[in-house]
């Protein structure tokens, strides 16, 4: 399915933008994601320090990739990722795990981690179809990362 009127942008989202949308996605993380974090200092954290690669439809933003980047060590975290249920199967968390990939490699940056439950697999099939790939696996939490070009150049 496709939506018309998304409008793709980086940091746009207000932080209470940025706390409504995790709030109306919190149920569908596995476990929630209020019950492993306070949603108000998570949404600040975000609003200040993170990238935030955003979908908005009608002014709410229905969709976000939010990423820490770390030029020192050349590395990109992914922190969240996350649409709002009217919108899932739209290809919009693909379309800003890529943008969120992009950046990272025209920034020079050489890796993009994220971590994701273990029973979580529509998470883990989406991040594999984005060229992620598993390095650690606990059985309750997987780490994956994806290698960029520069890495190998």
């Amino acid at each position: 399915m496709t939506v018309t009127g998304l409008a793709f942008e980086e940091d746009r989202a207000r932080e209470s933008d940025v706390l409504a949308h995790l709030t109306r996605c919190d149920a569908r993380f596995a476990p929630p994601l209020s019950s492993r974090v306070d949603l108000p200092a998570y949404a600040h954290r975000l609003h200040q320090r993170a990238r935030r690669f955003e979908a908005w439809a009608d002014g709410a933003l229905v969709g976000m990739v939010a990423a820490y980047f770390d030029d020192e060590d050349g590395t990109a975290f992914i922190s969240n990722v996350s649409v709002d249920k009217g919108f899932l199967g739209c290809g919009i968390a693909s379309t800003l795990l890529t943008q969120a990939v992009a950046r990272a490699d025209t920034a020079g940056l050489t890796l993009v981690r994220l971590r994701v439950g273990a029973t979580n697999s529509a998470a883990r099939r989406l991040y594999e179809k984005c060229g992620f790939r598993t390095c650690l696996d606990d059985g309750e939490q997987v780490v994956m990362q994806l290698n960029l070009s520069r890495a190998i150049q």
